[in-house]
């Protein structure tokens, strides 16, 4: 037999094809016999036969020494040894990621981590490989999708000579493939993969904090502008844009605490008397954030705040009409919780006290005893203080309403204390009996709280938003009456026409938008408050029709018709955009007939509580004339927020007269709203003041003009000196 390789020497790792050739006697089978290093002989592979005297096997992955003859029925080979050359093998791979400087985040240093190498974009990552010979050099390749393959040569680490390093700036996701080559010029048979993440620098998130976004001030208040910026890794800055009504936007950086942290905050104060605003004058703020992410810093701003100017005396009705509903649902709402801490603790009281006489523990009774006396002191103090609530001023009918059943229950409690009281020192026997009673009495009480007056108040909770939704689309159609009747007075505007007349027409469709705007805003608030009733009757029935009324306003003619007059005008055609705009106000006046039976569904809801039917219903008529709705339009400058629920987010700052906030049951401090309004004021401009004292036209001051014609005055000087650039130009 001619064993062909015979003795040979094969790569760590590879395989090894073996032949035998016969001459003579040529048997029927042969098989290849594997050794290992001392010659032992171990596993046998059967050869393949290619043709009458050729044969044909294979050893796979030969990893170390080992030794191989060629066997047949009838003989065998001679023994011949493979001898392995050794590879580079790459044991492992480690990693130092430093990310950009400015992101303040320290370096990684360590093995690769399981998931792959990711880090910010831009960040250099250092590799350090380790091999289990040493080695001459490797190569270090990343693949992305969307690139060519970028190789990166790794040199001999000085301090061992079996690893190799090297560098490379991450910008791209993708694949990292390794390889080594040892001294002898041997490559590593398996490449070391993983993959590549990159991380962008996000932008940052703004918000302003205070004031809220819809807001309304005294013109003497101090208003607290605070603006928080988070962002990944640094803000750099935040600007504040302010606006006068309607004017463009002044820009003023913001102090900025802590520097470039990753979670800034500003908080700066308007004293708005130094402004000379008036009441019927609107605000708007936005803010601008900005990272620091160094050659293309990225930004975000926040929705624009508008903050409406009222007078003195509608800011206190503004803030009585919250006060009112808000402090007396607290009041009952703190009853009831008296109630069932008072309830839970004599039952407490009960089950100790009838364990203790049930073991003939003296010990533990005294306990109850001593625990009694400290629960009847509590009550003391809770009966005190429905004393002082009962005193209060009322300004609702149904707090007055409602009084009877406090004082009722003030009344029961104050019999239940003397009960406890008494119990204390008879015996255990009759005290433990008087206390079941005293329990049975005070459920009683607590059911007969919860039906009269709990109930009710949630009855309002649900029914109140759907009330205050019907009123502002009452005032809404009366808006866009009066605003038709001011288009239509417009007439058209042609080419030869004054500059003032298109400025007009402008102003007119912006005016349009904003009540297009504040409709969309409406209908969502009413599927909101429809959502919030319960299936069953009677509100199942106001439910429905709710939503049956958005859903027909929001299909209907009505915002495509406020659409088409808002084009018209900006169109310089004032005819078709009165005629739009009339045709508008004629299908809302069509559905407020619609929108008063929902109105009206809402206080039969309040009627299924027969005790304080009259009493819910003077309620809601206080509460929304309270708020400024009802007849006689939004009123005070609102623009139609003052017709919102006043327990929604509708903020509130100025001063409030301290004998009036008395009589508010509320602290002067209380009045002020949200806000770090102890921070010393920064000034917002540069001219100190609201940079509208003057307008150059006629020599009158701004502050002597209407509103109004304020606006309309510096709208037309801005665009009329655009104009005239333009022609200069």
């Amino acid at each position: 037999m001619a064993v062909h390789p015979g003795a040979t020497t094969v790569l760590y790792g590879d395989s090894l094809d073996v032949s035998a050739r016969c001459t003579g006697l040529l048997p029927d089978r042969m098989e290849l016999v594997i050794c290992d290093a001392s010659g032992t002989p171990g596993q046998s592979v059967p050869m393949f036969q290619e043709d009458e005297s050729r044969w044909r096997s294979q050893i796979q992955d030969v990893r170390h020494r080992l030794e191989y003859f060629v066997r047949t029925p009838h003989g065998r080979s001679h023994r011949y040894p493979i001898d392995v050359t050794l590879v580079p093998r790459i044991l492992q791979v480690r990693v130092r990621l430093t990310p950009p400087g400015y992101t303040g985040d320290p370096p990684y240093d360590g093995p690769v981590p399981p998931g792959g190498i990711s880090a910010v974009r831009g960040s250099l990552v250092d590799v350090v490989v380790d091999s289990n010979r040493p080695l001459a050099s490797g190569e270090l390749c990343l693949f992305s999708p969307r690139l060519a393959p970028v190789r990166v040569s790794l040199v001999p680490d000085r301090t061992d000579p079996r690893s190799v390093r090297g560098r490379f700036e991450l910008r791209q996701s993708g694949q990292l493939r390794i390889q080594v080559v040892d001294a002898r010029g041997l490559a590593s048979r398996e490449p070391f993969r993983t993959s590549l993440g990159v991380t962008d620098d996000q932008r940052p998130t703004v918000q302003i904090v205070s004031p809220l976004p819809r807001s309304v001030v005294a013109p003497d208040s101090v208003l607290p502008v605070g603006v928080e910026a988070v962002d990944d890794f640094g803000v750099a800055r935040i600007t504040l844009f302010r606006s006068l009504n309607a004017s463009r936007h002044l820009p003023v950086d913001l102090p900025v605490r802590g520097g470039r942290a990753r979670l800034a905050r500003s908080v700066v104060s308007m004293d708005l008397s130094a402004y000379g605003l008036l009441p019927g004058d609107v605000m708007t703020l936005f803010a601008r954030a900005v990272d620091d992410e160094p050659g293309r810093p990225k930004g975000s701003e926040t929705p624009i705040v508008e903050v409406s100017v009222v007078s003195p005396a509608e800011f206190a009705r503004l803030v009585k009409a919250r006060q009112s509903l808000g402090s007396f649902e607290v009041k009952y709402r703190e009853t009831q919780r008296i109630l069932d801490t008072v309830l839970e603790s004599l039952q407490r009281h009960a089950d100790q006290l009838e364990d203790a006489i049930a073991r003939g523990d003296e010990t533990l009774a005294g306990t109850v005893i001593g625990e009694m006396e400290r629960s009847a002191r509590a009550l003391e103090r809770s009966v005190d203080w429905m004393q002082s609530e009962l005193e209060a001023p009322r300004e609702l009918d149904l707090d007055q309403a409602l009084r009877i059943h406090l004082a009722t229950l003030r009344e029961r409690l104050t019999g239940f204390r003397r009960t406890l009281i008494a119990a204390r020192s008879t015996a255990r026997a009759k005290a433990l009996a008087a206390l079941r009673q005293l329990l049975a009495d005070l459920a009683s009480a607590r059911e007969e709280f919860t039906r009269n007056v709990t109930q009710p108040l949630d009855v309002l909770d649900i029914v109140f938003p759907l009330m205050t939704d019907a009123e502002r689309f009452s005032e809404l159609a009366a808006i866009q009456r009066e605003l038709a009747r001011r288009i239509e007075s417009a007439g058209d505007v042609g080419a030869n026409d004054g500059y003032g007349d298109r400025v007009r027409l402008v102003d007119l469709a912006e005016e349009q938008r904003r009540v297009r705007a504040e409709l969309a805003t409406l209908l969502e608030d009413i599927r909101d408050d429809a959502a919030k009733l319960p299936e069953d009757e009677p509100f199942g029935r106001l439910k429905r029709e709710a939503v049956a009324f958005a859903s027909s306003v929001a299909r209907g003619p009505i915002p495509d018709l406020m659409d088409r007059a808002a084009s018209a005008l900006e169109k310089n055609d004032a005819k078709a955009g009165g005629r739009s705009a009339t045709a508008a106000a004629n299908e809302m006046e069509k559905l407020i007939k619609r929108c008063t039976e929902v109105s009206d569904q809402a206080e039969r809801c309040l009627r299924f509580q027969p005790a304080l039917a009259r009493s819910l219903g003077d309620t809601i008529r206080q509460l929304l004339a309270g708020q400024g709705s009802g007849k006689g339009g939004p009123g005070g400058g609102l623009h139609g927020y003052s017709m919102r629920d006043p327990r929604r987010a509708l903020g509130l700052y100025g001063k409030v007269v301290l004998s009036e906030a008395r009589q508010q049951g509320a602290s002067t401090a209380g009045a002020r709203g949200s806000g770090e309004g102890a921070h010393p004021p920064t000034r917002l401009d540069d001219s100190g003041g609201s940079g509208d004292d003057h307008v150059p036209a006629a020599g009158v001051p701004a502050r002597e003009l209407p509103p109004a014609y304020r606006q309309q005055i510096r709208h037309y000087l801005e665009r009329l000196a655009e104009e005239l650039a333009g022609g200069r130009r």
